[in-house]
């Protein structure tokens, strides 16, 4: 028999509403998490594990990433579920703070190098990523930013300022959005992975 688009969303919306009564709304009684607080990297990791278990992790990615490329019109359905839940782990049910939401339209950029370093472990759940484009005069307009790459050798420096970055307290690395100036060359807007910890930095500032 074959599934309809339409169909296979009811079906996974009917799904992902069990999952919400009886399962995710108990454990955060159970846990007594808050939306008002810090949630624990525990409370994290499990929604995220589970979510990925059921299928609902990364849903919207190609299916040779895991996921069951889902449409808009899904993610909103299913967005509509969380948000009308009032769970306090919504946005990690899906991916949509620090998970696969925030890669998912990047995928044909990245170089095999990076998808096994970055992307992999943010889609297994493994790790999370943050997308750091606004600042103190900019919101979501690029060409407005003022942080600068400027490239020096084989590296390159950024700087300015990001603020307002969701899912930056539980990143392991950042996708910075900066103007690259090349010499002879018109500013582009590029965007540059940043480890939020290496062996010569502890963490960004």
């Amino acid at each position: 028999m074959v599934t309809t688009q339409e169909e296979k969303l009811e079906v996974l919306q009917t799904k992902l509403q069990d999952f919400i009564q009886n399962e995710l709304l108990p454990y955060e009684q159970e846990h007594g998490l808050n939306a008002e607080e810090d949630i624990p990297m525990e409370a994290i990791k499990w929604a995220r594990k589970r979510s990925r278990e059921l299928g609902f992790y990364g849903i919207n990615l190609p299916e040779k990433y895991g996921g069951q490329e889902v449409s808009l019109k899904g993610l909103c359905m299913f967005k509509e579920e969380l948000a009308r839940s009032g769970a306090v782990l919504w946005g990690q049910v899906i991916g949509e703070i620090g998970g696969p939401l925030r890669i998912g339209q990047m995928l044909e950029s990245f170089t095999p190098e990076q998808i096994e370093k970055y992307v992999m472990p943010v889609v297994t759940g493994e790790v999370s990523c943050c997308f750091a484009l606004t600042e103190p005069n900019a919101g979501s307009d690029a060409f407005a930013i003022e942080t600068t790459a400027v490239k020096d050798g084989n590296d390159y420096i950024l700087s300015g300022k990001k603020h307002f970055i969701s899912a930056a307290p539980y990143a392991d690395f950042a996708i910075v959005i900066a103007k690259e100036s090349r010499k002879g060359e018109k500013e582009r807007i590029t965007a540059f992975l940043v480890d939020k910890k290496t062996p010569r930095h502890p963490g960004l500032n």
